[in-house]
């Protein structure tokens, strides 16, 4: 693969800190590969009331580190409907779906135009999620730095997707104790209510036995797993919208993200399973 795009959907300032942690791994690796990264930044301005100078004010270092870079806005997203549905490629009903408000919808932004710049492969990265993992060692955390590119990149050679581990910890969830006002049932019950895919009362109530921290799998961090699914299966795993690499040389097998209907927003979910 020669042209691999990192997309970020984004609205948070946080975004260029974590971004900065990449950059400095990848502007190693991309001296001993002939591998050219493109940044693809759909930015959203009301989620934490930023401005544009939050995300498109790169310094020069980080910036040099990729071929290309492009931020996408609001009017850039208006501009990229126009021009498709103008062209007779969509109905304005459809772009509205494909490219509306929510995660699902920045990350077909995404998505379009790494495609529509002829990228071999696309890996989506959280804006919130730094490029480590934390071990527990005789009461003692221990941070270890996470590559997060060069499995993606082997494995999508072969396959369409790809998806990998969540770094840092799973935050906020709170380590509390329980009083007669107060009760673990209680909590439960909230949990039951707000719980998704991926976090639920069974891994809660984990997480805070840990004091609020989910610890990383020792052995995965020795030795690299990585576990082929037949299509329609996860084996269990869910699926996340962020560590997630796409593959786009075969255009026919390239599907968009979608909001399921009563869903939290966050465009965890493909059309189609993994292959």
């Amino acid at each position: 693969m020669r042209d691999i795009a990192i997309g970020f959907v984004t609205g948070r300032k946080s975004f260029r800190n974590v971004l900065k942690t990449y950059a400095c791994h990848w502007r190693g690796l991309i001296r001993e590969h002939p591998v050219g990264i493109h940044l693809i930044v759909a930015y959203d301005l009301e989620y934490n009331h930023t401005s544009v100078d939050d995300y498109v004010n790169l310094q020069d270092e980080i910036r040099d580190t990729f071929r290309s870079v492009s931020f996408i806005g609001p009017e850039s997203v208006r501009g990229m409907c126009e021009d498709l549905c103008g062209g007779g490629v969509l109905e304005e009903r459809e772009a509205r779906q494909l490219f509306g408000r929510g995660y699902a919808g920045k990350r077909n932004v995404v998505l379009y135009e790494a495609i529509r710049r002829g990228m071999d492969a696309l890996l989506f990265l959280d804006d919130d999620e730094y490029p480590l993992a934390v071990t527990s060692r005789d009461g003692l955390a221990y941070w270890c730095g996470q590559d997060v590119f060069r499995e993606h990149v082997k494995a999508l050679g072969t396959f369409d997707v790809t998806n990998g581990y969540h770094c840092g910890y799973v935050s906020p969830i709170p380590h509390m104790g329980f009083t007669d006002d107060f009760t673990e049932d209680d909590f439960r019950v909230f949990a039951d209510a707000v719980s998704n895919d991926i976090l639920n009362w069974d891994g809660m109530s984990a997480v805070m036995r840990n004091g609020g921290v989910t610890y990383a799998d020792d052995g995965a961090l020795a030795e690299p797993r990585v576990t082929a699914l037949e299509r329609g299966r996860t084996d269990g795993l869910p699926i996340s919208g962020s560590n997630l690499g796409i593959r786009l040389t075969d255009r026919t097998r390239t599907v968009p993200f979608f909001n399921p209907s009563g869903a939290r927003g966050r465009g965890r979910l493909l059309c189609g399973g993994v292959g």
